[in-house]
């Protein structure tokens, strides 16, 4: 999947969007696999953080630009990531036209439910070379604002841990079996929503009322545990028999795999956004999944071939969908094998990776 001839890009992020360069976001990993030279430029580096400089004048853009562009020196694309209405990037349109190189914006946030930012989405197609998306709502939304051009990749996901994992599945389900003290015999049912407030409380809510009307059949629910709002999801969780949930950090890929490989269905209700990226890693393995139904979790999953989609903030059809394939455990096999094979066929790196250098060798001809 790796390109012929070897392009060199700049790959700008917002340091409020970014981790640390050292938790690189999926579509900074594709540009790795495609084979891209990528040089890491975030607003720290050159002396300024480009999102709140919307007033600033031409000249004080310009001379961030400098410094930018005697960092990029021989780069033959500016990528941007993450552009939204309060983290426009400034630099990349000024340093591409002085360089005359392309200016790549990839997965944008334009706001599409707000009207409001609607002129944040125009400009942002105003200055772009090209878009790549994952999302298809945004794509769609995009189009009618005639870009210059304009990709759609599928939600992606590096498959190989998770899949080496399931091989041992059953030798990590014993593990965790003796560390959660949980019987292996009955269904693991795995939930790892990021633990913020807001709609991701939303969601804990919505999992924990549909779960209260299951009690009467066998189920154990891992949570990851990581995230502020941990107290708060705890205190949701206890209208719940406690000995029916275990909380787990799993603090590494691998320990993660681990688990997936090791649970029998993946939960979450995904209500507004909070949609973790995690479904795909989870199908991976073979797992299931019941989630809410929006425009992530219909670009992840199929219903009624590797999950269940629900409407959002429904917990009886939550707990209906759960409870079909808990009494079903042929289609919840049936179910987890259709998600492992449509993710690896799909959805995996590689095929997003050679899409995306291919987008790229083309812009840079």
């Amino acid at each position: 999947h790796s390109i012929k001839r070897n392009i060199k890009a700049a790959y700008y992020y917002p340091d409020k969007r970014a981790q640390s360069t050292r938790v690189k976001t999926p579509m900074r990993v594709a540009l790795d696999s495609a084979g891209i030279d990528v040089l890491d430029i975030s607003d720290s580096d050159i002396g300024g953080r480009s999102e709140t400089r919307t007033g600033d004048s031409d000249g004080h853009v310009a001379n961030l630009s400098s410094a930018a562009m005697g960092q990029a020196a021989g780069i033959d694309a500016w990528i941007s990531e993450a552009c939204a209405a309060d983290q426009m990037d400034r630099l990349g349109p000024h340093a591409c036209k002085e360089l005359g190189i392309p200016f790549v914006i990839v997965e944008p946030d334009v706001g599409i439910a707000a009207k409001d930012q609607r002129d944040t989405a125009l400009e942002i197609v105003g200055q772009a070379s090209h878009i790549v998306t994952t999302s298809s709502a945004t794509a769609r939304y995009l189009e009618d604002l005639k870009p210059k051009g304009l990709t759609l990749l599928s939600t992606f996901v590096d498959t190989g841990p998770f899949l080496a994992a399931h091989k041992v599945r059953e030798l990590h389900k014993s593990r965790l079996a003796s560390t959660l003290r949980l019987a292996e015999t009955l269904p693991w049912l795995l939930t790892d929503g990021e633990m913020n407030h807001g709609d991701s409380l939303r969601s804990y809510e919505v999992l924990s009322v549909a779960l209260s009307r299951l009690v009467m059949m066998d189920w154990t629910l891992i949570v990851v545990a990581s995230g502020n709002a941990m107290p708060e999801v705890r205190r949701i969780m206890l209208r719940l028999p406690q000995d029916r949930i275990r909380y787990y950090d799993a603090t590494s890929l691998s320990d993660f795999a681990a688990l997936c490989a090791s649970c029998d269905l993946y939960v979450w209700p995904a209500v507004g956004d909070s949609s973790p990226g995690s479904l795909l890693e989870a199908q991976s393995s073979g797992l299931p999944v019941v989630a809410g139904r929006n425009d992530s979790t219909e670009d992840r999953v199929i219903d009624g071939r590797t999950g269940r989609l629900t409407p959002i903030e429904n917990a009886e059809s939550f707990a209906g969908a759960i409870s079909f394939l808990l009494r079903q455990p042929d289609f919840m096999r049936s179910f987890g094998e259709d998600a492992r094979d449509t993710v690896s066929s799909q959805h995996h790196l590689d095929i997003a990776a050679g899409r995306l250098g291919k987008v790229l060798a083309d812009l840079c001809r």
